[in-house]
């Protein structure tokens, strides 16, 4: 836990290690505020923590749909980390140098941070306690890929090799911070800095101490109020995240696609397991393609697989994935199965 120094009235800043925190992406109607509230209101419905804070970035503001990076902690935890209430959190990765595109590792306070970076947003991140090795990396980089992955001049997804640890990249300037839940973490520059003091000289201090005594008294009985309604209202809440989620299955479930199409693959995919000894462990289907996880994946079983989906009428760029184990093939809608035709 690293604390970095701001003037006094702003109280301390504390630099959160990823342990402490989880990052994810999502897809937002919107780029706008309209957009990032229902980010925010996407992000607590889904949030582990009790008593969840965040920091919203959006990397294309305006009225098109986009993606969101979000940024949670348990903030209970954090003032007991620290021992105030208020202290201004930013997460890890924001507090270094950021990359214009690219990707990085870094040796963070704790362990190792990987992060993907995309016009100067961190679009990626995710903690190791060690060096990952070449196939964490590529697990890493292939569950981050969304629609604004990056792609090179032919329009195919940038695939980023592993790239060596480097020592942690601070921003020294970097004293005090501005939390809107708009954009990423900015410093304040010594002229904006003496522009705010002016300002605040300027305030009658008894106001000031006043108001702020009230509103402090407001908040603390706010909260007193919000959480008895939230423990009141925690087993309901957790009834209906279950019905969500059973409905959500139940959708998707019901919507495999051309029903004739996946008979058919599935009826090729028989005919191409008769010379394979390794057991199907799981078959799935997941944006028309079907992924068939086997139990052993022994070079002579791959091969024949493929070679005999690769010849089938109903399926499609097949292909073998070593590190799930997984042949991936794409089902043809409209074929027919080669089995379907015989007499």
């Amino acid at each position: 836990m690293a604390l970095l120094p701001g003037p006094r009235w702003i109280g301390r800043i504390v630099v959160l290690p990823h342990r402490y925190f989880t990052h994810a992406r999502r897809k937002i109607p919107r780029g706008d505020q309209k957009g990032r509230r229902a980010a925010l209101a996407q992000a607590a419905y889904e949030s582990r923590y009790r008593d969840p804070d965040f920091l919203v970035s959006v990397r294309a503001p305006g009225p098109r749909p986009t993606e969101a990076s979000i940024w949670s902690w348990d903030r209970a935890l954090v003032e007991t980390l620290t021992g105030s209430r208020g202290s201004r959190v930013i997460p890890e990765p924001l507090a270094r140098l950021p990359m214009a595109n690219g990707a990085r590792i870094v040796e963070a306070s704790e362990g190792y941070d990987g992060e993907i970076w995309m016009d100067g947003v961190c679009i990626a991140s995710r903690w190791w306690s060690t060096p990952p090795d070449r196939e964490e990396w590529a697990r890493f980089t292939a569950g981050a890929r969304s629609r604004d992955w990056p792609t090179d001049p032919d329009g195919d997804p940038v695939t980023y090799s592993l790239p060596e640890p480097e020592a942690p990249v601070w921003n020294s300037k970097l004293f005090w911070v501005r939390r809107d839940l708009l954009d990423r973490v900015q410093s304040v520059g010594p002229l904006q800095l003496a522009v705010i003091v002016l300002a605040l000289a300027a305030v009658p201090a008894g106001c000031e101490a006043t108001q702020y005594a009230r509103l402090r008294q407001e908040r603390t009985s706010i909260e007193a109020s919000l959480a008895t309604q939230r423990a009141a209202a925690e087993p309901w809440l957790n009834l209906r995240r279950q019905a969500l989620a059973d409905q959500r299955q139940v959708a998707d479930m019901s919507a495999p696609g051309d029903p004739a199409a996946l008979i058919f693959a599935l009826m090729d995919l028989d005919s191409a397991m008769t010379s394979v000894t390794s057991p199907i462990e799981r078959i799935e289907y997941l944006d028309g393609e079907l992924r068939i996880t086997l139990q052993d994946s022994d070079k002579q079983n791959v091969v024949s697989m493929v070679s005999g989906l690769e010849q089938s009428a109903s399926w499609g760029r097949v292909r073998f994935d070593p590190a799930t184990r997984q042949i991936i093939g794409k089902v043809a809608t409209g074929a027919r199965s080669d089995r379907a035709a015989l007499p």
